[in-house]
């Protein structure tokens, strides 16, 4: 395996500064933190995409997501504050390119692509976010690969994000990398373009509560490290959006007269102006299915 060449440098605990950008430089924050055991959040920044995890092993990295960066120069700076070792494994929790666009130039560098199988199958038809680099290990079920002393869980979620979602638990650390089937900067949202469904974006969190103890750790897909009574507070709100338009839906209202019964005013201080639109997509889901050109 060919190792990934780190260069410059960056100091755990303090907000990185970082040069990218296609288009000119841009300058950019990373604020890397310790979650649990050996396991690293980094937050990229405003312009850097969703939140990478960092397993550091004796001999070798895992990432979950690989930044919104073509150019991988400000991540690999941030890990050599963790380790010098190289990247063998990359997992994606979903295709979009604010998590993937790094996938290639760690590929390119020996790391082994991990994801769900929907997420290969939308790369390879190109029906996500234009080129990413194609996944070579996938599961529709789980997977777990055994670095060091941890025990590392890739679980494959219903279609609720995109249809393609995975997240990913560090078992002996206690960690949830949870991609965007939870966001802790807002409330968690389908992606229709990527097969998503706002019905399963509820059964996604449920599926978390479920799952993983009450004191796990949550990196969310973008947002400040979280814990399992946000996940369920989030869960609440969505199943009570659900409910309501579902009520109304069985007694054959339309949606124009949903939308002038100001349906969501007990959830108005939490949904701010997303109102609208979350009405409209729980509306859409309970009344007929997914539109077939986004399917796969």
């Amino acid at each position: 395996m060919r190792a990934l060449v780190f260069v410059g440098a960056a100091t755990l605990g303090l907000i990185v500064g970082n040069t990218a950008g296609s288009q000119g430089s841009t300058r950019e924050l990373l604020s890397i933190h310790r979650v649990g055991g050996n396991v690293y959040m980094i937050d990229p920044g405003s312009e850097g995409g969703g939140n990478i995890t960092v397993l550091v092993g004796d001999d070798a990295l895992l990432l979950v997501d690989a930044s919104g960066w073509v150019d991988p120069q400000p991540v690999l700076k941030a890990l050599k504050g963790l380790s010098d070792k190289p990247v063998r494994y990359v997992v994606n929790t979903h295709c979009h390119r604010d998590h993937t666009a790094g996938n290639a130039a760690f590929q390119a560098a020996g790391a082994t692509i991990v994801a769900h199988t929907n997420l290969r199958r939308r790369v390879e038809a190109q029906k996500c976010d234009g080129e990413v680099a194609l996944p070579t290990l996938s599961t529709d079920s789980k997977l777990t690969l055994h670095l060091d002393n941890e025990e590392v869980q890739i679980i494959a979620l219903p279609a609720g994000h995109t249809d393609g979602d995975a997240m990913v638990y560090f078992k002996n650390a206690n960690v949830l990398a949870a991609g965007d089937a939870f966001v802790s900067s807002e409330l968690p949202s389908q992606s229709r373009y990527a097969g998503g469904n706002m019905l399963g974006v509820n059964e996604e969190l449920r599926r978390i509560v479920e799952l993983f103890p009450n004191d796990v750790k949550i990196v969310p897909g973008h947002g400040p490290q979280s814990a399992m009574s946000e996940v369920r507070g989030a869960l609440k709100v969505l199943d009570g959006i659900r409910d309501a338009v579902a009520r109304q839906v069985s007694q054959g209202k339309s949606f124009d007269q949903l939308n002038e019964m100001n349906l969501l005013e007990p959830w108005k201080g939490v949904l701010g102006e997303a109102g609208p639109r979350y009405l409209h997509w729980y509306f859409d889901f309970l009344t007929g299915p997914p539109d077939p050109k986004y399917q796969l």
